[in-house]
C-alpha cells in the first residue's frame, strides 16, 4: 500500500521539476497548467494522512495457541483424550464407544460482557468452550476455558481437564497494549502442572 503514495509522490516532484524546468527554458511555450501539479499534490497528502501513523503500530511476532488436548473424566475414571483444532475446530469428537465430546460454542479469546460470554478478539489466546459430553446415558454440560472448567450441576461427574497444547506464530500489527500469550500461556502451564 505504500507503493502507490510513494509513486503519486514521485510523480508530483517530477511533474513540479519538470514545470519549473520548462517556465524557465521557454518562456513562450505552453507552460504547465498549476491546477493539475496542485491536485496531484492533493492527491499525495489526502493518501497520507490516511495512513495510521506507525508510533501507534507495533509488528511482532505473535502467539496463538493451535490444538489442546484433553482428558475427559467420569469421576476418577479416565474416559479417554480429544485433541481440539483451534484454527479448525470439529463439531463432535468421537472418544470411545458411547463417549463423545460435542463442541457446542468457542470462544478464540473468551471474555465476559457481563450478560454472556463473547471473544474480544479472533485470535486464539484464551480459548474457551462450551461443551456437551456424553459418557453411555450420562450427558452433562461443561463450560470449560484454560485454567478452569464449571460444570452446569454440582452432582454432574463428568469433567475434562486439558493435558496438552501446541501453538502456532503469525507475524501481526497490534494496537500498543493488546492482549499478551505470555501471561495467558503462564496461567495455562500452572494449570496443567508444567
Amino acid at each position: 500500500m505504500r507503493i502507490i503514495p510513494a509513486f503519486i509522490l514521485s510523480l508530483a516532484v517530477l511533474a513540479g521539476c519538470g514545470a519549473q524546468d520548462v517556465n524557465e527554458a521557454a518562456a513562450d511555450e505552453k507552460p504547465v497548467d498549476k491546477v493539475e501539479v496542485l491536485a496531484e499534490e492533493e492527491i499525495v497528502k489526502s493518501t497520507e494522512s490516511k495512513e495510521e501513523p506507525e508510533e501507534n503500530k507495533q509488528t511482532k511476532q505473535l502467539y496463538q495457541f493451535e490444538t489442546m488436548t484433553f482428558e475427559l473424566m467420569n469421576g476418577e475414571t479416565a474416559r479417554g483424550q480429544f485433541q481440539v483444532n483451534l484454527l479448525d475446530p470439529a463439531e463432535t469428537y468421537e472418544i470411545d464407544e458411547g463417549v463423545k465430546a460435542e463442541l457446542l460454542e468457542y470462544f478464540p479469546d473468551y471474555d465476559h460482557d457481563g450478560e454472556k460470554p463473547i471473544s474480544r478478539s479472533p485470535f486464539h489466546w484464551n480459548p474457551a468452550f462450551i461443551f456437551k459430553l456424553t459418557d453411555g446415558n450420562q450427558q452433562e454440560l461443561l463450560f470449560s476455558t484454560i485454567d478452569r472448567t464449571i460444570k452446569s450441576e454440582e452432582s454432574h461427574t463428568l469433567n475434562v481437564a486439558v493435558v496438552d497444547v501446541t501453538t502456532t506464530t503469525f507475524e501481526g500489527t497490534v494496537p500498543d497494549g493488546g492482549s499478551t500469550f505470555e501471561e495467558v500461556f503462564d496461567i495455562l502451564k500452572k494449570a496443567i502442572g508444567k
